[in-house]
């Protein structure tokens, strides 16, 4: 989608505007951007079902610059020695890999999830245990001198899975 590019595109710009310190942007645009970027990724996931990354990625961008715009208002209204804009870049790259490696292990907890219990129609039939309730109707069965042929199977998972 569009909307995507366009997220990230403003995402990367306002990190490099802030890293080159040519425009310290000012943190209501970025709470503005952050909203309208959490709301592009949530109708993206709930219109197409997938995992909105890059939406995620902009969010991370967005997020590590209003930390650094923070920091560089705290630092520069206590005059330390540190010239600001160092620390804001420092303290930018640092949360940044922070928010990136959170993203990453979003993304692994979503594929180990798909690739163990996301693909249903791929698990075989596995025959199980019998739930107790079917076990004790298999005892009255039983003693009432009826034949037991029960030719269910169940699956681990318990859904009901057609032949084919």
């Amino acid at each position: 989608m569009i909307w995507d590019k366009i997220n990230l595109f403003l995402a990367l710009t306002s990190g490099t505007l802030l890293m080159s310190g040519a425009w310290l942007v000012p943190s209501w645009l970025l709470w503005i951007m952050l909203g309208i970027s959490v709301w592009i990724s949530i109708f993206h996931y709930l219109k197409t079902r997938k995992q909105p990354y890059l939406h995620m990625v902009a969010v991370a961008l967005y997020v590590s610059g209003l930390v650094g715009v923070w920091i560089y208002t705290f630092w520069d209204e206590r005059d330390f020695i540190v010239q600001p804009l160092i620390v804001m870049r420092v303290v930018y790259v640092l949360f940044l890999f922070v928010m990136l490696g959170l993203v990453a292990v979003w993304w692994r907890a979503v594929t180990a999830f798909q690739h163990k219990r996301g693909n249903v129609d791929k698990e075989q039939l596995v025959r199980t245990d019998e739930p107790l309730s079917e076990k004790w109707r298999n005892i009255q069965r039983r003693f009432r001198g009826e034949k037991t042929d029960n030719q269910d199977i169940y699956l681990i998972l318990g859904d009901e899975v057609e032949e084919r």
